[in-house]
């Protein structure tokens, strides 16, 4: 292969690889936007997947798993956006460094008072018992919808069903009717 050859070969590559990524430069946008991005983090991450793609995309001998450039696409997106977060030192912060809640400042007969406030107020907006104690178990015990359903003795779909239920109704009511129990 002449030098000519190999530049000529090397131009089309660029000019494929630009033509995928102009392409798919709306979709990446729109994929980075559904996971929660915005500007300037937006521009960011697409510009360091565009990066991440031209690099593999050089590599001799490279060929797509799918027949598309979509996945490789994501796949770059993928580590651009962990070397993204670890950067911006941008990771959740584990559980015993949170500060204690607020509702650790209550005394005791404060806390029965609030319990006995959010039972009655429970038992007046969720008239059905299993969505009430299904509520309870998912949101103040933190149960999935397999425990909720063994408390209960019940499948876990129907667990997860009075569960949605429940949630959608207490999300229905005016604000009024939360107001005392802020």
């Amino acid at each position: 292969m002449t030098s000519n050859n190999a530049a000529s070969a090397i131009d089309q590559l660029h000019k494929e690889i630009s033509q995928e990524l102009w392409e798919d430069r709306n979709r990446l946008r729109g994929y980075i936007y559904s996971l929660g991005y915005r500007e300037p983090d937006l521009s960011v991450l697409e510009n360091e997947t565009q990066v991440r793609y031209y690099k593999a995309r050089l590599k001799p001998g490279l060929t797509f798993k799918h027949g598309k450039p979509w996945p490789l696409l994501v796949q770059c997106f993928r580590w651009a956006r962990a070397d993204f977060h670890r950067e911006e030192n941008k990771y959740p912060t584990p559980m015993d460094e949170l500060p204690p809640a607020a509702d650790d400042s209550l005394s005791e007969v404060d806390q029965v008072t609030q319990r006995e406030a959010i039972a009655a107020f429970l038992e007046r907006h969720l008239p059905h018992e299993g969505q009430r104690k299904a509520w309870e178990l998912a949101f103040q015990e933190g149960k999935g919808p397999a425990e909720i359903g063994l408390a209960l003795g019940i499948d876990r779909g129907t667990a997860a069903d009075w569960r949605d239920k429940a949630k959608e109704r207490l999300k229905s009511l005016p604000p009024e009717e939360w107001d005392h129990l802020r």
